[in-house]
């Protein structure tokens, strides 16, 4: 877990460092709102396909371009998925109690940097890495039985953007991230198993969320799948300010301990200003 720790470490002082290293560069800051659909199974709690629409959707954006480029984005959802309708059940501690939805908190945090292939008046073509890091926590409730989740996912990405002028003011362009490995963490497969007791033994959701992590693993594309896709359209209304549109897709899927997948499709307004 130290040479963990101490990659982060080394990981976020390279970022900095490189955020500060060029100079006249151009930066900016963007906000995107929008709607967004998830469909999720995870084995280890359910067989089910969990499916909902949500417009708690948040993604900031920071850019700056100068010999190369770089991009931290965060990114946050929140879903209340159901497969029946809500009905009520006989509570031993309550009474009767209604079912409520689980529930799912998507949060990416992503730093992208890379190098120019191709660059003229028209095309940009640009390759390089991706710091991916996703936390996935979830609440599964199913009547009197409820549990915690987790998918916790620290690694490197492929990344690659394509971004064409459409005369002076208008812009598209396509963000296209693949994994290489990445440290992964998930639910015991037995759900309350002795090991996740320990695990939160303290009480203290510090404590666990670092216990959750020494039990991860490094994991490569076999059993560790997905794609990023970022679309968007940027129309320059002054110097200082562009407003679009974006879409973003994410597929992700894991083997181990049982087989967990999740898609997401979002449809989002986007603000950015440029300074």
């Amino acid at each position: 877990m130290k040479t963990t720790y101490h990659l982060i470490i080394f990981a976020l002082v390279f970022s900095a460092a490189c955020l500060n290293a060029q100079n006249g560069v151009q930066k900016s800051l963007g906000v995107s709102w929008g709607l967004s659909n998830i469909q999720r199974q995870d084995l280890i709690f359910s067989p089910m396909i969990h499916r909902d629409w949500s417009p708690v959707n948040t993604v900031i954006d920071y850019h700056r371009t100068g010999k190369a480029e770089q991009h931290l984005m965060a990114k946050f959802a929140y879903y209340r998925a159901s497969i029946v309708e809500p009905y009520e059940y006989l509570s031993f501690y309550n009474g009767n109690e209604t079912t409520v939805p689980q529930q799912f908190t998507v949060l990416d945090l992503n730093y992208d940097l890379g190098f120019p292939l191709v660059k003229n008046d028209r095309l940009q073509l640009l390759m390089g890495g991706r710091s991916a890091n996703r936390l996935l926590p979830s609440g599964y409730s199913f009547g009197n039985l409820q549990s915690f989740g987790y998918y916790f996912s620290f690694g490197l990405d492929l990344w690659s953007r394509l971004q064409f002028h459409l005369g002076n003011r208008n812009r598209l362009s396509a963000t296209l991230a693949l994994p290489l490995l990445a440290y992964n963490a998930r639910s015991s497969y037995l759900w309350h198993t002795d090991p996740y007791l320990m695990w939160n033994y303290s009480h203290n959701g510090l404590k666990a969320f670092g216990n959750y992590l020494t039990h991860g693993e490094l994991q490569s594309w076999g059993k560790a799948r997905g794609i990023d896709l970022d679309l968007q359209y940027l129309h320059t209304v002054n110097d200082r300010w562009d407003l679009g549109l974006r879409y973003l897709y994410s597929y992700r899927y894991n083997s181990d301990p049982n087989r967990f997948g999740q898609l997401e499709n979002g449809i989002y307004f986007s603000g950015r200003y440029k300074f």
